[in-house]
């Protein structure tokens, strides 16, 4: 394995030799770069730069290849000809990306390249997960699958609310590690004591910031743990690639199909319907970021409708790489609501393509919603335009 810093296309400096200035820095993550989404947003970052007259600035991505990944791929052309620079991790052929964390780096290639350019300590970070204790961190994944098989499979963190992106972490972690072959530990991140008979509850806090490393790394390990004692592989992830398939069949055939939707009072009486004993519902915006309070609203309001029952609340499409694998892989307890805008956003072009950001993340949704059903899962698809229409009937 090794590390360097490359750079591609015309302009020379960049990173090499030279540090970035302070918010000059755009990540990219090239890992996934054949996917027509992450290629969308990269190509839209790029010219979005060049509208603004940043074309000098400087993005980063880092990726995990292989040599024989080696530039050439799609992209690539358009790509070397902006001032860009690139992390280039190589591992052995048989080290799949989402393994590379736990068997080479330890506590996440993806976390401490924007760790290092937000000005963390990164030995810091790596010295604390090295002090981690093993044995306890699997007890703690052990713990948590056979909770599952005794019928406590809600893994409920509790975590601060000033830590709450640590508990979406933790959400995504578990969820795209565990949920397959309709097994699983459904993680609801809180910052409140959630009880109920299907709760398996695991208290986390950190008390500074460098101790980030170490709960990185006792959580993979207990992950991994959990997938051991759940019977599957914590490292696969089957359905991710299912729900990206089913975007490219829709990018492939535009004009986009039309999927029925409901309005926000019909969500209550299907949820009543829906509703039994051990399930949990997944909110599923596809709206703009910006309302992370207003989902959590919507999430406890449903949860205290339903006599505490877990639900879980995220952005479409950032969760498919993610919750996505359990919703579709993991028990069939999962009761989807899927909120798309009613209104439609101004267009925003993505470069080279014959499709708009808007256009993209609509496919994104609907190749979801067709992934959802044809596992049987229970979705209802709710147009909207603002989310206090959906809290208001709670």
């Amino acid at each position: 394995m090794s590390w360097r810093l490359e750079e591609g296309g015309v302009g020379g400096g960049g990173l090499l030799g030279d540090r970035p200035r302070p918010g000059k820095g755009h990540p990219v993550d090239r890992r996934d770069r054949l996917h027509p989404p992450q290629r969308g947003r990269e190509e839209g970052l790029f010219d979005g730069l060049g509208a603004k007259g940043l074309d000098g600035d400087i993005a980063l991505g880092a990726a995990v290849v292989r040599e024989d990944e080696r530039p050439g791929d799609a992209g690539e052309t358009s790509r070397r000809q902006r001032r860009s620079a690139q992390l280039a991790i190589e591992h052995d052929e048989d080290v799949r990306p989402r393994a590379f964390a736990q068997q080479v780096l330890g506590v996440g290639e993806d976390r401490l390249v924007p760790a290092a350019l937000a000005g963390y300590d990164v030995e810091e970070l790596c010295g604390r997960a090295l002090e981690v204790n093993g044995p306890e961190a699997v007890q703690i994944g052990l713990s948590m699958a056979m909770a599952a098989d005794a019928g406590q499979d809600k893994a409920t963190f509790v975590v601060p609310s000033a830590q709450r992106s640590l508990g979406l972490w933790l959400e995504q972690l578990v969820a795209e590690s565990t949920g397959k072959q309709n097994k699983g530990c459904v993680p609801v991140p809180t910052s409140e004591h959630e009880r109920g008979e299907d709760r398996h509850v695991i208290p986390v806090e950190l008390s500074a910031a460098h101790e980030l490393g170490a709960v990185f790394y006792r959580f993979e390990l207990a992950t991994a743990a959990a997938g051991h004692g759940l019977g599957i592989d914590p490292f696969d992830e089957p359905n991710v690639a299912e729900s990206k398939a089913n975007t490219n069949k829709v990018l492939e055939n535009l004009p986009l199909p039309s999927l029925a939707s409901v309005g926000p009072e019909a969500v209550t009486p299907w949820l009543e319907e829906q509703i039994k004993a051990g399930d949990y519902v997944s909110i599923q915006a596809y709206l703009p970021y910006g309302s992370e309070d207003k989902l959590e609203r919507l999430r406890a309001a449903v949860r205290d409708a339903h006599g505490g029952m877990a639900v879980t609340a995220g952005y479409g499409p950032r969760f498919l790489h993610s919750t996505g694998q359990l919703h579709k892989g993991g028990p069939n307890s999962v009761v989807a609501v899927q909120i798309v805008e009613r209104s439609a956003r101004a267009s925003v072009a993505i470069p080279d393509k014959p499709y708009d950001f808007n256009t993209l993340i609509a496919a994104q949704a609907i190749g979801d919603h067709q992934s959802l059903e044809s596992h049987g899962r229970r979705v209802l698809r709710v147009a909207l335009d603002d989310l206090d229409e959906l809290i208001s009937n709670f």
